[in-house]
């Protein structure tokens, strides 16, 4: 039995969503509740007190979240520790689970809201909305004088609206002149100011010791980060890994929270060691199966094997990124606008006879979909490329690891390209912030005349043997030993998981929950058993 998206948002415009939905599940399940969940698990209690809190902001509550969340819960609960699961229960003016795109809005955010309620009771996990985390005489505070630059009780939240109504947006260029655009932003500020509100409520009545978010960019994982580290809390970030059944860890108190960076020191410990015999098959066989795209989450590459071959004594690659990803609002990048990037990218090569640049933009802007993109700022800002400078549109047929091959250099914002070109010999230059940034196989710069004066000079780099090694080692680290095997996550083509979440496989003793649970205790980096020699 379906429940229709029409019939499931009629009732909502009348607030009984909620009530249709639960009346809905207890016939057949709600869209998204998907995994069966072992009863041993929602029956479990702690023997004694607990060891302290972890907070889960399960905010939105999509549907693979809630079941990473709650498995991550019993983890902790099993081991002493009590899980406490943050949800918003139409607490929040915004919903950070749409875009202006999502086709049915009302309805999505009906479900993300039941679920995030219904997978913590399959758990059997401890619950507390937003506003019940809240004083009972909380009164919401009023918007700030200005609303672009607002910090607020050490939260910078103009900042995080600017993230979130981005991504809801679909655009990099955001204008509050816009009563649309402005509308979105205000709620998106009120939210984060209610949600600081209610991590320092908490963090007075329940005192976590620890919190583990998703989306760190964003309001649901950024406050929560940025709160909790105010008020002394430790913070974790969380997300699916690149490939099918994995999970990946990040530090609030990294150089970036998001979870594809490491401290520093540890990743210079990991590339110090050279790779044995087992670790280098292990990561040729994963950078093989990216390019087949056999392994891979998200294939953005064409599969067709197709490549450019100009007739120029340099061919540079240039690589962009989504341009309303959160990543790409950097704060240690020589550039903090694309656009600057790559009209002084384009105006440096576009002089230079001896070279042709090849600008491939991102598929994910055919893929996902996006308001403002690359391809449209090429093509209103240029009435013509300079003739050796090809711009290849999100959906070309040109393959990404052919035209690698045939390419001398390549040019980076964030793109993990950088690091797939570095791994096969070939000399990188950076421009953005991306998570490899410093560990000497990349050419990095401190400046934009720095940046530019590489540009002048692209036939001249070349990657050392050394610079290889390290590329190499980095890459084992970064797709080998960042990544944990997460079962839970295994997913059939159509994107359901056909898996049961069994307590016996989430107890102590069970890998990987016992590393995890014991890196994050110990606030170190997230890595993967095998890997922990690497990085001692």
């Amino acid at each position: 039995m379906e429940l229709k998206h029409g019939v499931l948002a009629a009732l909502s415009r009348f607030g009984l969503g909620q009530v249709a939905l639960a009346a809905h599940d207890r016939v057949a399940e709600a869209p998204g509740i998907g995994i069966g969940v072992d009863d041993s698990i929602a029956s479990y209690s702690l023997e004694n007190d607990s060891a302290g809190t972890v907070l889960f902001p399960l905010i939105p509550g999509y549907s693979t979240l809630c079941y990473r969340f709650g498995a991550l819960g019993h983890a902790f609960r099993t081991r002493g520790h009590r899980p406490l699961i943050l949800y918003d229960d139409d607490d929040l003016r915004s919903s950070p689970e749409l875009t202006v795109d999502s086709p049915h809005p009302s309805t999505t955010t009906e479900l993300c809201r039941f679920r995030a309620k219904r997978v913590s009771s399959m758990f059997g996990l401890d619950t507390v909305s937003v506003s019940d985390a809240l004083p009972a005489e909380y009164r919401e505070p009023s918007l700030p004088n200005d609303i672009e630059s607002a910090t607020y009780r050490g939260v910078p939240v103009s900042r995080i609206a600017t993230t979130s109504v981005k991504k809801y947006l679909k655009r990099y260029t955001l204008d509050l002149s816009d009563p649309n655009a402005r509308s979105a932003y205000t709620d998106f500020l009120l939210d984060a100011m209610v949600l600081t509100d209610a991590i320092y409520a908490l963090a007075e009545t329940v005192d976590p010791e620890l919190i583990v978010v998703n989306e760190p960019y964003y309001l649901q994982g950024a406050v929560p980060i940025a709160a909790g580290r105010q008020a002394g809390i430790g913070c974790y970030s969380q997300m699916n890994g690149y490939f099918d059944a994995t999970i990946m860890f990040g530090r609030g108190d990294n150089r970036s929270p998001m979870p594809q960076f490491t401290n520093p020191d540890v990743v210079e410990a990991a590339l110090e060691m050279p790779l044995s015999d087992d670790e280098r098959a292990t990561i040729e066989t994963v950078m093989e199966g990216r390019k087949s795209g056999r392994i891979v989450r998200q294939r953005y590459s064409s599969g067709t094997n197709q490549s450019l071959d100009p007739d120029a004594d340099t061919l540079v690659g240039v690589f962009t990124n989504l341009l309303w990803d959160a990543s790409l609002i950097p704060e240690g990048a020589v550039y903090d606008d694309v656009y600057e990037w790559l009209s002084d990218t384009i105006s440096e090569l576009g002089g230079q006879s001896d070279i042709h640049a090849v600008i491939k933009t991102h598929p994910a802007e055919a893929k996902f979909g996006t308001r403002e993109s690359v391809s449209g700022w090429l093509q209103d800002t240029y009435d013509q490329l300079p003739d050796n400078v090809t711009h290849l549109l999100p959906d070309t047929d040109v393959d990404t690891y052919a035209l690698i091959e045939t390419l001398d250099v390549g040019i980076v914002f964030n793109s993990t390209v950088g690091l797939e070109m570095a791994f096969e010999g070939k000399p990188v230059v950076t421009a953005g912030y991306p998570h490899y940034l410093g560990f000497g196989f990349t050419y990095d710069s401190d400046s934009k005349p720095a940046y530019r004066n590489l540009l002048g000079r692209l036939d001249e780099l070349e990657l050392s043997d050394e610079k290889q090694r390290r590329a190499e080692r980095y890459a084992h680290f970064f797709f080998a030993c960042k990544h944990l095997d997460f079962s839970i996550q295994d997913t059939d083509p159509g994107g359901r998981s056909a898996n049961v979440v069994e307590h016996a496989d989430l107890e102590p003793g069970s890998q990987p929950y016992d590393a995890i649970v014991e890196q994050i205790l110990a606030g170190d980096e997230v890595i993967a058993p095998s890997c922990r020699h690497r990085i001692q």
